[in-house]
């Protein structure tokens, strides 16, 4: 299973993805739209792909579909931007379908949302920002061996041991390393970015999950990203937004 998040209207890193996966589900953790200049074709894309009910609620789509959130006067300006680009661009049946995803998907013992457990569009969980002890709040609000999630942009795997009740955060992850869990471990996911890496790595990422040996590994693929960048400063779109894209962050 391929699992991929926050791909943000980025063609370019989303074909570069699909040229080297071979497993047969995809599953998206929302934000196929917003700040880039593809939306309707990302969209178009992915809905090529993957299986019914496959796709989760991301900020971002919500910001399409919701006027009241995407006026919030905490919103990112530029997430206002990217999400009213969005609103022009895609059709009313796109639109449609938008508003019919789902906030988190349970399947194979593993729950998929795109922000936080058990099912927000809007939390984020960052190493370095989120405590330990939220952390493990958020393990106790699902049931699932695993949780996938993105929004953050930036990969990141922690493991909660039940035995021992700690919590670490599984540094092998992030250089691509194959991690499985063990009867006694539960593991929140979070896939990174495929178009806007945040974590200072410009690479397209994604998570390749293995159900049945319960195994994750972080994949990270190179895509033109100047090609990108010059169609999201073409479309009048905030320069930044292209910008950003050379040096993952």
């Amino acid at each position: 299973m391929i699992i991929l998040s926050d791909i943000h209207s980025n063609i370019e890193a989303l074909e570069a993805v699909l040229k080297i996966v071979h497993e047969d589900r995809i599953i998206i953790l929302g934000d196929v739209v917003g700040y880039g200049a593809d939306p309707g074709i990302c969209l178009e894309r992915v809905n090529g792909i993957i299986k019914p009910g496959d796709y989760v609620m991301g900020n971002h789509e919500m910001m399409v579909i919701d006027e009241y959130l995407r006026d919030d006067p905490d919103v990112n300006p530029l997430a206002k931007e990217g999400a009213l680009f969005s609103l022009k661009i895609l059709s009313y049946i796109q639109k449609e379908f938008i508003k019919s995803l789902p906030n988190s998907i349970s399947i194979y013992d593993s729950l998929f949302v795109h922000g936080a457990p058990p099912d927000s569009y809007l939390e984020y969980l960052i190493p370095g920002y989120t405590s330990i002890q939220s952390i493990y709040y958020k393990f106790l609000s699902f049931k699932e061996q695993f949780c996938f999630i993105g929004h953050s942009h930036r990969p990141c795997m922690w493991i909660f041991n039940k035995e021992e009740g700690t919590i670490t955060l599984e540094e092998n992850f992030n250089k691509g390393i194959i991690i499985a869990l063990k009867e006694n471990e539960r593991a929140i996911v979070n896939v990174g970015s495929v178009g806007q890496p945040r974590d200072r790595d410009n690479r397209a990422a994604f998570c390749i999950f293995d159900e049945n040996k319960r195994e994750v590994r972080l994949i990270r693929t190179e895509y033109d990203f100047n090609k990108t960048r010059e169609k999201i400063i073409d479309a009048g779109l905030p320069k930044k937004l292209g910008d950003r894209l050379i040096y993952g962050y």
